[in-house]
């Protein structure tokens, strides 16, 4: 009996010891619970304001006259220097420095510094008529400021086609007339105060075109001395 309790005893101190090795032998499982300290970064792209300004193109109000013509379309050409002045001509305009005149055969600007004229215009041609004095509604018609700025003609009877002219260039412009606030007469030059448009003719007649002539302080200027046509 004692060996029978021996053998029992022997047998579980074997299965002990067998296994305290195999718990020795299997290697140990630990949860790694580590967190990352990496942080994730989301990448996204944010429009930036530019400091440059955005360009605009805005059209301009156009500038540009009604109708353009050449300035040879106006000007005066194959003038009679022999033909008789006829009624007036008138002076309409004077400074120091510039002189506007018109008779029948034309409307002119003339520069008493270079004794050449500044521009002519053909009255026939542009306003359809050679009237520049009468109470019909059919005549030439010219406006000027007190300046000089400007000339505006026109046919009484069609005043939606003014020429606006500089006297200084020649430049103009084709538009409707608008009346001016202020004007000046022609009777205003009348009694000489700026000098006197006359003609080297005395016998009363009046003389012809190439016999015009401006005075002012005892100077006198031959005003179609050196016309080309």
């Amino acid at each position: 009996m004692k060996r029978i309790i021996s053998f029992i005893l022997c047998i579980a101190i074997s299965f002990s010891f067998a296994a305290c090795q195999i718990a020795e032998a299997s290697p140990s499982i630990t949860a790694d619970t580590s967190i990352p300290t990496t942080p994730l970064v989301i990448e996204t792209t944010v429009p930036v304001e530019t400091s440059e300004p955005i360009e605009t193109t805005i059209p301009e109000e156009s500038t540009l006259p009604t109708e353009v013509i050449d300035p040879s379309d106006i000007s005066v050409h194959n003038l009679d220097l022999d033909a008789t002045v006829g009624i007036g001509p008138f002076l309409h305009y004077a400074d120091e420095d510039l002189i506007i005149f018109i008779g029948y055969f034309g409307l002119f600007g003339y520069d008493l510094n270079t004794r050449e004229f500044t521009f002519s215009v053909d009255l026939k041609r542009t306003i359809g008529t050679q009237i520049i004095q009468g109470s019909g509604p059919e005549f030439a018609i010219s406006r000027i400021p007190p300046d000089g700025s400007i000339v505006i003609l026109y046919n009484g009877e069609n005043p939606d086609k003014a020429y606006y002219i500089d006297p200084r260039t020649g430049a103009y412009e084709i538009k409707p007339y608008e009346e001016l606030n202020e004007v000046v007469q022609r009777s205003f030059w009348e009694d000489g105060h700026m000098g006197l448009l006359t003609s080297t003719e005395t016998d009363g007649t009046g003389g012809t075109i190439g016999q015009l002539i401006f005075t002012r302080n005892g100077e006198t200027w031959y005003l179609f001395e050196n016309w080309e046509n």
